[in-house]
């Protein structure tokens, strides 16, 4: 696997795991949990996270897949700008919900809450079709909204994510029902390789002879649950590490295609010397920006936490 192409699924894993947390969130909030202030003490150091991560990830993947914008940036401008759109008024309700003191904070977030869901609908539609190829024409850069929208592949997909978002935000929240949220988020498991295995069974034979890996994630999972049962802190980092592997390990699985296997990725890398210096920059850059937010995430939930407990 090319390590330029490595470095930008990781940053894009960050995101998503970060993303996918947040979708839990959002449900949830929806839903009218009474966690919802734990959820908020959660939120409060990670939403600018995960904006960050999301500009980062725009702005390698420019850098590593320069020739691919003509394609993704016409292709799929449309449903980005919205979601964009959505995920500015994300930002914004989050705040009001946040600061307001007032009865109308729980509305402004149930307001983020549904953007929030808006957003991971579009987001998800658009990384679901550059893996399937549903919904776009490669011969003229368009897609089809109602079949961007409205296909198997991506339903399945979306909705085997909500369900993984539930049982992770169960794990790391000690909701009510936690075995029945452990039990959603097993069949969003099953559902996920089953759409695999009948839309890119290309992709499934890779996941099965990717043993390491596998390996690797089924040992963390049965972990992740240990350490749930036990309610030890380790509980609220597992998820996210298991979360972040199988993204990674799904994106080994499809490599190096897009569309369905209709284009070879590696065939947009950038070749460039000055490709491969901003390559180096956004690692050197993004090593500093994950020290620098880790850092930020431990002294405004873990320090935060000591102290008030």
């Amino acid at each position: 696997m090319n390590a330029l192409y490595i470095f930008n699924i990781s940053i894009f894993a960050v995101f998503f795991t970060l993303f996918t947390i947040e979708v839990g969130i959002a449900l949830q909030i929806l839903l009218g949990n009474n966690k919802i202030a734990e959820m908020i003490r959660y939120i409060t150091p990670i939403w600018e996270i995960t904006g960050t991560f999301a500009v980062f990830f725009v702005m390698n993947f420019i850098a590593t897949f320069p020739s691919a914008i003509a394609i993704i940036g016409t292709a799929y401008v449309a449903p980005l700008l919205i979601a964009a759109l959505f995920f500015i008024f994300r930002n914004a309700f989050l705040a009001y919900g946040i600061y307001y003191k007032g009865s109308s904070s729980r509305v402004y977030l149930k307001v983020y809450g549904l953007a929030t869901l808006i957003t991971g609908f579009l987001v998800i539609s658009v990384l679901s079709s550059a893996i399937s190829g549903f919904g776009i024409n490669l011969g003229t850069d368009s897609i089809n909204l109602f079949t961007l929208f409205v296909n198997p592949f991506f339903l399945i997909i979306l909705v085997s994510v909500i369900f993984i978002s539930l049982m992770l935000n169960s794990v790391i929240f000690h909701t009510d029902k936690e075995p029945v949220y452990f039990l959603i988020g097993i069949i969003g498991i099953i559902m996920a390789l089953l759409d695999m295995h009948y839309y890119l069974n290309y992709a499934f034979i890779n996941l099965l002879q990717g043993v390491p890996l596998l390996l690797l994630v089924i040992i963390v999972f049965p972990v992740r649950m240990a350490s749930a049962i036990k309610r030890s802190a380790i509980s609220m980092i597992v998820p996210f590490v298991w979360m972040f592997l199988i993204i990674i390990l799904f994106s080994y699985a499809t490599y190096p295609y897009w569309f369905g296997k209709e284009i070879n990725a590696t065939s947009y890398l950038s070749l460039t010397a000055t490709g491969t210096y901003v390559s180096y920059i956004t690692i050197i850059g993004g090593a500093l920006l994950t020290i620098a937010l880790i850092y930020f995430v431990y002294i405004s939930y873990f320090k935060s936490k000591k102290a008030y407990s």
